[in-house]
């Protein structure tokens, strides 16, 4: 019961807060065949392939709702436990952009030098149930934990230019959310008070003295 007795300490106070209306992970994965890659920095003459060694999905990156904000469609779902509830239908669409890392190969297979190269890919829409009402706004961000991987990108003729296969798993946080003011019982932050910083003197001892010489058993 000890903890009550600050209740008394606190007064109705109203603030702006974020609500979290709904938040889910979903993961998409897809092939992407025949895509165009623009390699970096210079390109030697002559190369046969280009194997990949690496595949990093860059920063920039987007996943962005393309459904309308203010008229998403409304279905009604039934949840495990037998409840019937209203949800919205929020479509995103998903641009990511890739950088590889690989080898250029000449005709015999030998390898000339590393490069990298780099190219964009668009996911199909992907449509995901949210608990979504107008007025909420809805984030949807790719996260680290998405992959990419590419074989062998093969020279394209004249364009200085490569083609590949990519797959592409994107990982995705997604959340709606909106600004609401919320009535709670709080109290105003007082600034602590000031903890000084010691100052700590070094002692200096006295040299190490010799007392079976001196002061001696005379003293």
């Amino acid at each position: 019961m000890s903890g009550y007795r600050y209740l008394c300490d606190l007064q109705r106070e109203c603030i702006d807060a974020t609500k979290i209306f709904d938040y889910v992970l979903t993961s998409q994965k897809q092939c992407f065949e025949n895509v165009r890659f623009t390699f970096t920095g210079d390109i030697p003459d002559g190369f046969a392939a280009f194997p990949v060694s690496s595949c990093e999905i860059d920063l920039d990156s987007s996943c962005d709702e393309i459904s309308d904000p203010n008229n998403r469609p409304i279905v009604l779902v039934e949840l495990p436990d037998g409840t019937d509830v209203e949800l919205e239908v929020v479509t995103f669409q998903k641009t990511i952009n890739l950088t590889v890392v690989g080898e250029f190969l000449d005709t015999t297979g030998a390898p000339i030098t590393t490069g990298t190269a780099t190219a964009t890919v668009v996911f199909c829409p992907e449509e995901v149930l949210l608990c979504a009402p107008t007025g909420t706004i809805v984030d949807c961000l790719i996260t680290d934990t998405s992959s990419c991987a590419v074989e062998t990108i093969t020279p394209e003729a004249s364009s200085g230019m490569g083609i590949g296969n990519v797959t592409v798993l994107a990982c995705q946080s997604i959340q709606s959310y909106a600004p609401v003011k919320l009535e709670i019982l709080a109290k105003i932050c007082d600034p602590r008070s000031i903890i000084p910083v010691p100052t700590v003197c070094e002692v200096n001892p006295f040299p190490q003295q010799c007392p079976s010489v001196f002061p001696g058993a005379q003293c």
